[in-house]
């Protein structure tokens, strides 16, 4: 996902949470009680994929050996379990939007009354005329039309967010990591710009964890930022959310202390990567930081850089593969920065560390870069 956090497995948080969700109150009873039976079913599949039926394919995958994860794909080919398990990710990523229960099928159900409750676009804001092709060309994450085509879309991810990570822990980990790395690396009364906001759920996060500083949230889908606003406004906090594309920004030279992205990077082709690093590099103050939260140190060698390619492929995350290859730390370099840092988040221990194996069960390690522009 990208974005505010991976996406949501289990469905009890959506008929359990203490504050609900955004959208699922024009839900009936009925509607909320099938969302959590269906999507809950789907998060009981998903236990047994990235547990049993895992540790299989991972064994057949490290008996074939070598250094070639296409050669691995070649022999693994035909394989059932494997089959199995390619076809529950990519499908089990489809039954959760769609069916009866699906996310999507709910949210587009009710678009008229999301619309009808929600303010109109903010037309003195400047927004983005174009949304780039990599983003509209491709349902990632098989979102069916993307977070930038509508609010139904938008309220389906704000549902989707809502319950556990890919890996099956609750997300709260993901964006306390997110945030507190932000926090090290900033004045109490900084100046932070937050990439790849999406709904706002880090950029609300770091708000009341850095109650002095100024939050800037930017993402290139006009629904989500649209759904951000109101969200922040409800909660009574001052977040300016702006659409825009990471490539080209509209904030002026050397005003940020700290310009972070989460779950952005492995979004983008290598063209887009390097645009944004240049315009990370020229709004950030001399001695400011850049905090970068993505999938990029893959562990397990061979096997892990097989499972990793896959997963782009079976969600349709064309350009994940690219950024794990991308030379970050030259490129980095090569912008003035310097004390860069990196450490890979752990979900299944909610914290930091350093990974060279596979997993145990299947699981996605993000990882934290640090950097400070000289």
């Amino acid at each position: 996902m990208p974005k505010d956090a991976p996406a949501g497995e289990g469905a009890a948080p959506l008929a359990d949470a203490t504050v609900m969700p955004y959208g699922l109150d024009v839900l009936s009873r009925d509607e909320r009680f099938e969302l959590s039976i269906y999507q809950g079913f789907l998060a009981g599949v998903k236990t047994y994929w990235r547990g049993d039926l895992y540790a299989k394919v991972k064994g057949k995958a490290e008996a074939i050996g070598g250094n070639d994860p296409e050669a691995i794909e070649r022999k693994m080919q035909g394989d059932p379990d494997y089959f199995l398990y390619s076809w529950l990710e990519r499908r089990g990523q489809q039954f959760k939007y769609g069916g009866r229960g699906g996310l999507q099928t709910l949210a587009t159900k009710h678009a008229a009354e999301f619309a009808a409750r929600l303010p109109p676009p903010d037309t003195s804001a400047k927004a983005i005329s174009t949304v780039p092709g990599y983003v509209s060309d491709f349902d990632v994450h098989q979102h069916p039309k993307g977070l930038w085509s509508d609010m139904a879309n938008a309220v389906a991810h704000e549902w989707y967010q809502t319950g556990h990570s890919f890996s099956g822990v609750g997300t709260d980990a993901m964006v306390d990591t997110y945030v507190g790395a932000i926090v090290d690396h900033m004045p109490p009364d900084g100046r932070v710009l937050d990439l790849g906001c999406t709904l706002g759920r880090m950029s609300t996060a770091l708000r009341q964890a850095a109650p002095g500083a100024t939050i800037v949230g930017a993402d290139v889908s006009e629904p989500v930022i649209r759904l951000a606003r109101v969200k922040a406004a409800q909660r009574g906090l001052d977040i300016a959310f702006h659409q825009e594309n990471s490539e080209d920004l509209p904030f002026e030279d050397v005003s940020f202390d700290v310009v972070a992205s989460h779950w952005l990077f492995h979004e983008l082709p290598k063209a887009a990567i390097g645009r944004t690093l240049d315009e990370t590099a020229r709004l950030l103050k001399p001695g400011g930081w850049t905090v970068i939260f993505d999938m990029y140190h893959v562990p397990g060698g061979t096997i892990g850089q097989w499972f990793h390619a896959g997963y782009g492929v079976r969600n349709n995350e064309p350009f994940g593969e690219g950024y794990v290859h991308y030379d970050l730390r030259s490129a980095l370099a090569r912008r003035g920065f310097t004390d860069i840092e990196m450490s890979n988040f752990d979900p299944e221990i909610g914290g930091l560390r350093w990974v060279e194996d596979l997993p145990a069960k299947r699981t996605h390690y993000n990882t934290v870069v640090v950097a400070r522009k000289a």
